[in-house]
């Protein structure tokens, strides 16, 4: 229900600011001309998913939010830098863990997490018109993620929880990889959304390892949603370079 409730309040923010735009200083423009955006901020809504030992498959969603900016310069290849903060969660009621010779561990079966996450991307551009942008994407980010109990508390200092040798901190780096759609306006704004991938490089976002049966590190999938505003146009005397 919050994430239907931010896709409204997304949208009325877009035709708020786009009916602004109408009368503002690009107004006196002639009909035909297109403002070609050089520097984008990113604006925008996420839906997230996480798969690990507490959850085998992307099916429990929640939500979060980002900013952003996108360099728009180039014709194929450009940067983009993003900061977010995302919620997470999973549960499995029959975890069994394999723990050989250890006694009094109780692996937790529940935990929610917000990630807070910075990263900078390298995005490709299979598709670049003027109004439309199709592209890949391939960044590196820290974030910082707190899982915990279902009464609140944080795993990390609960030892009982996994194997007693099992120490981990809660900063990690993460490879996002990413595929998206930009739809430009001819004022310069914009709209557009990004399936990715977050590819985390800790396998502890649950606060479960070695005690559960899913292989590899965890993983976030996300669905989002941007709202892209100017803040800076080509001039007459610029060209756009490869």
């Amino acid at each position: 229900m919050r994430l239907f409730f931010g896709i409204f309040l997304f949208g009325k923010l877009f035709f708020v600011l786009l009916l602004g735009n109408t009368f503002s200083t690009h107004a006196q423009r002639l009909k035909w001309q297109r403002l070609r955006p050089v520097t984008l901020l990113d604006v925008g809504i996420i839906g997230n998913a996480y798969k690990g030992d507490l959850n085998s498959n992307y099916n429990k969603w929640s939500g979060g939010g980002k900013i952003g900016l996108l360099f728009n310069k180039k014709e194929k290849v450009n940067g983009s830098l993003q900061l977010s903060f995302q919620n997470i969660s999973g549960q499995i009621l029959n975890l069994i863990p394999n723990a050989d010779n250890e006694e009094a561990i109780f692996p937790n079966t529940f935990f929610k997490s917000n990630l807070i996450t910075a990263q900078y991307a390298i995005r490709y551009n299979l598709i670049k018109k003027e109004a439309f942008h199709f592209y890949l994407s391939q960044g590196i980010g820290l974030f910082h993620f707190n899982p915990k109990d279902v009464t609140n508390e944080a795993l990390i200092n609960q030892v009982s929880t996994r194997n007693f040798d099992e120490t981990y901190t809660n900063i990690s780096f993460y490879l996002p990889s990413e595929v998206g759609v930009i739809f430009l306006l001819r004022n310069g704004y914009g709209i557009g959304t990004q399936c990715k991938l977050m590819h985390p490089l800790t396998d502890y976002l649950d606060n479960i390892a070695e005690l559960g049966s899913n292989k590899g590190n965890d993983n976030v999938l996300s669905f989002q949603m941007s709202f892209y505003v100017p803040l800076s146009y080509y001039t007459k005397n610029k060209s756009r370079r490869r």
